[in-house]
């Protein structure tokens, strides 16, 4: 990230351009621009009304908040080994983590693997994690029954591996094109998981398409969620 081998465990935040840090939220006041003065009688009889929200990157209502500025360095002030030092980071602008897809498969309930679960993995762990993460497990789902854990990354599936959305919903239709029985019902799958410690877990599940099918989940421009069944 910006802070790589800038920021170390343990420095004690004091000031980011040049304004004091008592809060996470004096964080994001200090990157946000500040906005423009209008005139002198203008902020006067604004300021009784708005103290309060001064400190507050919000904007009023109807206008639109500038992004912070991009390709600039901020110097930013930390308490480290008992002396004050000060390093200039260039910040970037991150997403939302939210994903706008998710699958269930077999009780699994599955989404791209997040930003902030490579972070907390680590330099060694998050080279080998995959694109598919197991947010939860549906209690009384098969993956339920075998006992599988969440959080932790898909990583194969009988063997072939995983390495988006779209490798488990392509793995479900081949599934559910080669049983074309009720038999389909006692189909084992082998998966390969690992976890945040960089421990690899092999596990068997008996599929239930009957009460656990597979279901994609997406998320429309307007904000609604479609689900969709998959065989």
């Amino acid at each position: 990230g910006a802070s790589d081998k800038r920021l170390k465990p343990g420095d004690v935040l004091l000031s980011v351009a040049n304004k004091t840090i008592a809060c996470a939220l004096d964080v994001e006041a200090a990157l946000w621009p500040q906005p423009r003065q209008k005139s002198s009688a203008s902020s006067s009889r604004g300021r009784s009304r708005g103290s309060s929200r001064s400190r507050s990157p919000r904007t009023a209502r109807g206008a639109k908040a500038l992004p912070p500025p991009a390709n600039e360095e901020v110097p930013i002030k930390i308490f480290r080994d008992g002396a004050e030092v000060e390093v200039s980071i260039t910040p970037s602008v991150l997403g939302s983590e939210d994903d706008a897809e998710l699958v269930i498969w077999a009780g699994l309930v599955l989404r791209r693997t997040p930003r902030c679960i490579l972070e907390r993995c680590g330099e060694s762990v998050a080279p080998k994690a995959g694109g598919v993460f197991v947010q939860t497990v549906l209690g009384g789902s098969p993956a339920d029954s075998r006992e599988l854990h969440p959080h932790c990354f898909l990583m194969e599936m009988d063997g072939r591996a995983i390495h988006q959305l779209s490798d488990v919903l392509n793995y479900a239709a081949k599934q559910s094109e080669s049983a074309k029985d009720d038999t389909s019902r006692g189909a084992w799958v082998r998966l390969l998981l690992l976890d945040l410690n960089g421990q690899e877990h092999v596990r068997a599940i008996q599929r239930d398409p009957l009460f656990f099918p597979t279901l994609d989940l997406r998320q429309c421009s307007s904000g609604r969620w479609s689900c969709t069944q998959r065989r």
